[in-house]
């Protein structure tokens, strides 16, 4: 037997193979951007006979996510109390369920949202500052009181010497909305401290599968009320009962739409729910 011709006759095979294989995927590919083409198409013009009016590019880039993660996140706040403690230290004394002060300062809450703020003459966290060194003070405050800032967005600014350092919030890449904390600080240390935040807890997390947008943008068009234009469209994540206390929550993914004013409706995004 001919080995060298048996083996030519493989890779010509093979090769053949590969090539109707990547035919295949480019003939799908291509009927599937059609499909979400027509649809979005489709969407635009039932939202416009409604006067919503929105991007058909921003409507394309949303049809490109298919899945997210569900998953669970912790409270960097145990209780209100120890909280309290870490942060302004000395006596502790509680002045109603939300509220708790010591001779550093006092710290509020309302939920899952602190607000903490040092007393004339003290600091939360002592500490000579500059807007070339806040930053990496700030992380370091945080990750000492539990704050996982790892995966976050990251803001500084300096207004009348005061400077404010901002985390928000981001898991694989989306934002948490509504969730991420503040710190305003002089020279010599941070001054107040407020916001919200989780850190990812070891529970498992799934896979959601996302509805399509179109479907999104129908559930948008039955909340709204007269004409708008859509300016956004992000998917990402948001914490059920914002005005309630949770220890630990399950994350699930949601749309966020904003139009020109500024107005924003938050749609879960999965198939699921």
């Amino acid at each position: 037997m001919n080995w060298s011709k048996v083996k030519s006759i493989m890779i010509a095979f093979l090769i053949l193979v590969n090539l109707s294989l990547l035919s295949y995927i480019v003939f799908e590919e291509i009927s599937d951007n059609k499909r979400i083409s027509k649809m979005t198409d489709t969407t635009v013009s039932l939202l416009a006979t409604q006067d919503i009016k929105v991007d058909e590019k921003l409507v394309l880039d949303s049809a490109k996510k298919k899945t997210a993660n569900s998953l669970y996140v912790d409270n960097v706040i145990s209780d209100y109390k120890s909280f309290s403690n870490s942060i302004i230290g000395g006596e502790i004394t509680s002045v109603n369920a939300d509220k708790y002060k010591s001779e550093n300062g006092e710290v509020t809450f309302k939920g899952d949202y602190f607000s903490a703020v040092s007393s004339e003459g003290n600091f939360l966290y002592r500490e000579k500052i500059t807007k070339s060194n806040a930053l990496r003070i700030s992380e370091k405050y945080l990750d000492e009181l539990g704050f996982d800032t790892k995966n976050s967005e990251k803001n500084i600014t300096e207004e009348n010497n005061i400077i404010k350092v901002s985390f928000n919030k981001e898991i694989d890449n989306l934002p948490v909305f509504k969730t991420g904390v503040t710190l305003q600080m002089n020279e010599s240390g941070i001054i107040s401290f407020y916001g919200s935040w989780y850190n990812i807890s070891e529970q498992n997390s799934s896979i959601a599968e996302l509805k399509s947008i179109s479907g999104v943008l129908v559930e948008y068009m039955n909340k709204k009320s007269g004409a708008s234009i859509i300016s956004d469209i992000r998917l990402g994540y948001l914490v059920p009962e914002f005005g309630t206390f949770h220890e630990s929550v399950l994350l699930t993914p949601v749309w966020k739409i904003t139009d020109d004013n500024n107005d924003t409706v938050y749609i879960d995004a999965r198939e699921n729910n």
